[in-house]
């Protein structure tokens, strides 16, 4: 009976031998298979690192606008957490602005810096619309020559580049450089021009509305009521008409009372 105890204690020692072994050997298939699937997740990690700077090499070498944003949408689509942990933005901006400013196609222009919207992050995204629409488009208003007929190509690329700025900026170029160069221009406004008021403001009142159209009327009216005094009576009334929608009713009777009453 001794004898058999004992062999049946041996052979429970043996059997918690056995199964601690394979416990351990269960616990070292885990690690391995923890550690190969780290390593596996390096290796991916590596690689799509290695994709983006592949990505960020064919940015520097782009020719043309067009071909920076589409690289530009497929690191985002591929490589969007690595996109944003690299802070690829801060080099994706100045060679979005470098080829705005080489692009001939002010639509194209468009286009590409509404799509970057949602791939740059906020302030690298408000740093593109500054060098690449409010600067061109405030030295294009310093160049224009607002004392002659025919801005219509100006008033078009303020009005396709509005919707893209900020409230802010647009405001901002509004009130900063294309209201005084107006007013600039009102003020030296003489019939000598050739051009009637109306043919010089109005062009710009889908950008500016009536009310600023208005005030920039009040800074040449004095001088354009006197050319109304040596004007031939039948032009009169068709170069007045126009403002009878743009000023205040107020207004425009006064006008008409101080300038051209006199002369029935």
């Amino acid at each position: 009976k001794l004898n058999l105890d004992l062999s049946t204690s041996e052979k429970n020692r043996l059997w918690e031998r056995a199964r601690a072994e394979e416990e351990r050997q269960a616990s070292l298939l885990v690690s391995v298979q923890k550690r190969e699937g780290k390593i596996e997740k390096a290796t991916q990690k590596r690689e799509r690192y290695a994709g983006l700077l592949g990505k960020l090499q064919e940015l520097q070498e782009s020719s043309n606008l067009q071909q920076v944003s589409q690289l530009a949408s497929q690191m985002w689509k591929s490589y969007n957490e690595e996109f944003r942990k690299c802070n690829v933005s801060e080099a994706l901006v100045p060679v979005l602005i470098k080829m705005s400013a080489k692009e001939s196609n002010a639509d194209v222009v468009v286009s590409v810096v509404s799509a970057m919207r949602n791939i740059l992050s906020g302030d690298h995204y408000l740093r593109l619309l500054y060098w690449s629409f409010y600067k061109p488009m405030q030295r294009e208003l310093l160049r224009s020559n607002f004392q002659s007929s025919g801005p219509e190509d100006t008033v078009k690329n303020v009005e396709n580049w509005r919707p893209v700025l900020t409230n802010e900026m647009a405001e901002l170029l509004l009130e900063s450089s294309l209201i005084p160069a107006l007013g600039r221009s009102a003020e030296k406004w003489s019939e000598k021009t050739g051009v009637d008021p109306h043919h010089l403001l109005f062009p710009w009142l889908p950008v500016l509305g009536k009310k600023n159209i208005a005030a920039l009327f009040g800074r040449l009216s004095h001088r354009f009521g006197r050319s109304l005094a040596v004007r031939p009576w039948e032009e009169v009334p068709s170069t007045m008409t126009p403002w009878r929608d743009i000023l205040k009713k107020d207004k425009f009777n006064s006008f008409i009372s101080k300038y051209v009453v006199p002369r029935l």
